[in-house]
């Protein structure tokens, strides 16, 4: 089942529609781990326009934890994402999900600590505790 879940979603991810894109990022973070061939398009699907593709991928990397590790810069980088505040405190979660192996985002995670988002300070200071253990 897990087989045919993968597949199913690697191709709606092919889709131009934001909805049936979302719901195939969705679909692959349900997997977790088991995703990891994937990781290269979910890390794409972290920079769409679009809300949901873009908190689906992250949520997607966050749930394949350390296996994900090579998402680190481009999560890093949606800390300071703007135009949807929800965004940084999902990336700053993800990357503490990804333990020590996410320990090139330690300056970015610590900066957020002065952030005026409440939200996200909270979710960086959690990251960097599982980062740092």
């Amino acid at each position: 089942p897990a087989d045919a879940c993968y597949s199913l979603a690697m191709k709606q991810l092919a889709s131009s529609d934001p909805f049936t894109k979302a719901e195939a990022v969705r679909a692959l973070g349900v997997l977790g781990p088991r995703a990891t061939p994937a990781i290269e398009e979910l890390i794409e699907a972290t920079q769409h326009v679009s809300f949901s593709v873009q908190n689906a991928a992250v949520t997607a990397l966050s749930q394949m934890g350390p296996e994900a590790h090579q998402a680190v810069p481009a999560i890093t980088a949606l800390l300071h994402e703007k135009t949807w505040r929800l965004i940084p405190p999902v990336a700053a979660q993800a990357l503490g999900n990804m333990g020590p192996r996410a320990k090139e985002a330690i300056p970015a995670l610590r900066e957020c600590l002065k952030s005026s988002h409440p939200g996200l300070r909270d979710a960086a200071a959690e990251a960097l505790q599982k980062i740092e253990q």
